[in-house]
């Protein structure tokens, strides 16, 4: 290689490393490459390239002949000592002054307090000022424990911070007024070593909204967003409460289950807006009626609850006395009076229940209880539980005994007031073995409760008739009658199945009564007229049992297609210390045989009684002292016997079977 060639080489190195210092300078400045950048790069390129091109076209000595060398020389020095000058510049893309911890202290939105090992604080940042020096009071050398509001727990805190071993967080609340109290979040880190502390650092957050939010939400989780009242959800955890410190330390609760009656009729009448007033106008007589330690809640719907502390069942029975007295106080709502009433189920734990779900549901048995009484008020009963398990293996022997056949009927003579027997009415029986027999009204409620009455109506109907075919057969003519309750009335196939077992046994239709309780027709009086009207197409005869002590009228029972009245046993009795009891009695006989009804005495007990009913015009006796419920195999030895000797004179005249 000649001098000229080195020469060239020499200046292409030189403009290349020139430009490649010139590059990371302006990489380290500007991070990206501008047009400063490529400007310099097609600067130092250009001597390289002549200088390239030299070589190539004119040989190895031309760049030097023709003076590209030391211009290329020149340029690359000047860059050179440009990129050089660059790479010790300060990096002008980074901050012009140094952040001291300080700064950045201080910037923090988070408040930060350093805290000595006496309790007092050192050091505090502008964020820690506003939040807890709102007037601008320095905080340095104060007690970090006047800064809390006193509360016990962070009182005990605070005096552990200056010898804190390890980090922990916990949630505070400060003073602020009357506007309530400002909830921080802090985190205390400790000064020193763990063995050896100095102290704390303090970083506190402002959660006050999210800790409103909470609460709020909280409350909505356990409130009826009605009325205001805790909710079933707050309820079930108070119950739980009181049944753990009951099993402490002794005592009961109560709890009363609360349904208002009819209120649909209400909303449908007059709107779900009217109806949502009166709930609340209900949830606050309920309160309003209660001591400070009692919880009302609304459940839902128009059922309330009320959970009465230390409180027993005499005691708990009075409540719901008070409480019924106090809901069905009549209420004007958009110029309306409205008035309901309501039932009441009452449970006591932990005797009704060591749970709280399970008292709540012993006391909703006792207010399914509440609603077939008068009274409206019900105590729980085991006996009376369908749940309970005595009385789940009650309810298997029951399905049982009817699917067997093992029931029994026995019937009860009504004779008129000559002693001829009219019918007979059939009852119910369930042997239990060992001499105990259940009456009907002793499990016919459990069989209506799980479904089990239309099953247990038909084995009655088709056992009455076949009876009375029997009696037929033997020269005995006996119309029987059978009682229907509410479920009976909603069996759209009741009649299908009566007419039916009418024409199987093959008797008169007249040959079958079916008894119907007033109180049983007043709960739905349409629905009733509706299978009244279609029993007395079919043929069947009707009557209206327990008369007097529901609230119907006689001119209520005008309207439905019955055949009889049958007064209840308080009415049928002569009682002189009643004042208007014998008119009272005689007016209602004289009313129904106006309206074409016959009137038949429940409950005859005496002789006076027979011969006083005889005189009040009464059609039928049906009682104790004419006859007891019998087997149907006595009832045929009776009837012999009575015509021989009776008890009524001139004696019991049995109409004989047409031949």
């Amino acid at each position: 290689m000649n001098t000229s060639a080195a020469v060239t080489l020499f200046a292409c190195l030189a403009a290349a490393s020139s430009a490649t210092i010139v590059l990371v300078a302006c990489r380290r400045h500007v991070k990206v490459l501008t047009l400063r950048e490529v400007a310099i790069v097609v600067a130092v390129g250009i001597p390289w390239v002549a200088n390239a091109l030299a070589v190539i076209v004119f040989g190895a000595g031309s760049s030097s002949e023709i003076g590209l060398v030391p211009v290329s020389i020149v340029i690359s020095g000047v860059l050179l000592l440009i990129g050089i000058i660059a790479l010790g510049a300060p990096n002008t893309s980074s901050a012009s002054t140094p952040v001291t911890h300080d700064a950045v202290i201080q910037g923090m939105r988070d408040a930060v307090v350093v805290v000595n090992g006496g309790g007092r604080i050192l050091d505090a940042n502008k964020a820690a000022t506003a939040l807890l020096a709102p007037s601008g009071e320095a905080l340095e050398g104060r007690a970090i424990k006047t800064l809390c509001d006193g509360r016990g727990e962070w009182r005990t805190i605070c005096r552990q911070l200056p010898s804190l071993s390890e980090s922990r967080s916990f949630e505070m609340a400060l003073p602020n007024g009357n506007d309530g109290p400002r909830w921080v979040d802090v985190l205390a880190s400790t000064l020193g070593s763990a063995a050896r502390p100095r102290g704390c650092i303090l970083v506190m957050r402002d959660v006050t909204e999210r800790r409103l939010m909470e609460e709020e939400l909280l409350h909505r989780a356990l409130h009826d967003h009605l009325t205001g009242l805790p909710n079933r959800a707050m309820l079930l955890e108070r119950i739980a409460d009181l049944l753990a410190q009951s099993r402490r330390s002794g005592g009961s609760v109560a709890l009363l289950m609360l349904d208002l009656d009819h209120f649909k009729e209400i909303n449908d009448t007059f709107g779900h807006h009217v109806g949502d007033q009166l709930l609340c106008v209900i949830g606050q007589r309920l309160r309003a009626e209660l001591r400070s330690s009692d919880l009302v809640a609304r459940l839902g719907g128009d059922e309330f609850a009320v959970m009465l502390p230390r409180c027993d069942a005499a005691a708990a029975m009075s409540a719901a006395a008070k409480l019924r007295e106090a809901v069905t106080q009549p209420v004007v709502l958009l110029r309306h009076q409205v008035s309901v009433a309501a039932s009441i189920g009452v449970a006591v734990g932990p005797r009704d229940g060591g749970s709280a779900s399970t008292l709540m549901q012993r006391a909703d048995v006792a207010l399914y209880l509440a609603k077939e009484r008068p009274e409206g008020i019900a105590q729980y009963e085991a006996s009376l539980d369908p749940n309970s398990p005595a009385r789940l293996v009650q309810l298997n022997k029951l399905r049982s005994a009817i699917a067997e056949g093992s029931l029994t009927m026995h019937y009860q003579p009504i004779v008129d007031g000559h002693g001829e027997v009219l019918r007979l009415e059939a009852l119910a029986r369930w042997p239990l073995g060992r001499g105990r027999t259940l009456a009907a009204a002793e499990f016919i409620p459990l069989a209506e409760r799980n479904g089990l009455l239309p099953h247990l109506t038909r084995w009655a109907l088709r056992t009455a008739v076949w009876q009375c075919r029997e009696w037929g057969a033997e020269g005995w003519r006996l119309p029987i009658a059978l009682n229907l309750s509410a479920a009976d009335l909603a069996d759209s196939a009741l009649v299908t199945h009566a007419t039916e077992a009418i024409a199987e046994a093959g008797i008169e239709p007249d040959d079958l009564w079916f008894e119907i309780k007033e109180a049983v027709i007043m709960k739905d009086p349409a629905q009733v007229m509706q299978v009244l009207t279609q029993l007395r197409e079919a043929g069947i005869r009707v009557a209206i049992d327990d008369f007097g002590v529901g609230q119907s009228s006689l001119a209520c029972v005008s309207t439905l297609p019955a055949d009889e009245l049958k007064i209840d046993k308080h009415c049928a009795c002569e009682d002189h210390n009643v004042v208007g009891g014998t008119a009272i009695t005689r007016a209602t006989v004289a009313l129904a045989h106006e309206l074409g009804l016959t009137v038949t005495a429940a409950g005859v007990e005496t002789q006076q009684s027979v011969e006083w009913l005889r005189v009040m015009g009464c059609d039928g006796l049906q009682g104790f002292h004419i006859a007891p419920p019998m087997p149907a195999d006595e009832v045929s030895d009776w009837l012999k016997t009575q015509r021989r000797r009776s008890r009524l004179a001139p004696g019991i005249l049995v109409r004989a079977a047409p031949q």
